[in-house]
């Protein structure tokens, strides 16, 4: 489109795999913690510099979405617009869905975000670690995957 201005997300897919004895859906939300690497000597260090409790489900009309048997969603992990990365926090709930979300800038060249699935009865299911590189904008390795044991 000429004149028009496009921005760039850099998102994370999953995909709800329950027994398939449980058709229940489930309502899951997307905590994220921005963090950035620190070599200190033999060891390395982890600092937060952000954090979203509640990340963006793309298609959502809310800030959690809801999963059924084999269903896939989209959140995203961080934007670019106007030559800046941001992360967003959606602030859209149950009962105030007209609410604005909010952004904070990410600086670092490098950054890592975990993310954490959160479903409403059971609490954390799991947590993903991404590294994501800001130019161009991408996820450059997926480092850890810890499910929950029950």
């Amino acid at each position: 489109m000429e004149g028009g201005q496009s921005d760039r997300a850099v998102v994370a897919t999953f995909r709800m795999s329950k027994p398939s004895a449980d058709p229940r859906g489930t309502n899951i939300t997307a905590r994220l913690s921005f963090q950035i690497r620190s070599d200190i000597g033999l060891r390395e260090e982890f600092q937060e510099i952000g954090r979203v409790n509640y990340a963006v489900w793309l298609g959502e009309e809310s800030n959690s979405a809801h999963f059924l048997l084999s269903d896939t969603k989209e959140v995203i992990l961080a934007i670019a617009t106007n030559g800046k990365v941001a992360a967003v926090q959606d602030n859209r709930h149950s009962i105030s869905r007209l609410n604005e979300p909010s952004y904070f800038e990410i600086e670092p060249a490098t950054f890592f975000v975990v993310v954490t699935l959160v479903d409403e009865i059971y609490g954390p299911l799991i947590t993903y670690c991404y590294k994501i590189e800001t130019d161009p904008l991408k996820i450059s390795e997926i480092i850890q995957v810890r499910p929950r044991r029950y």
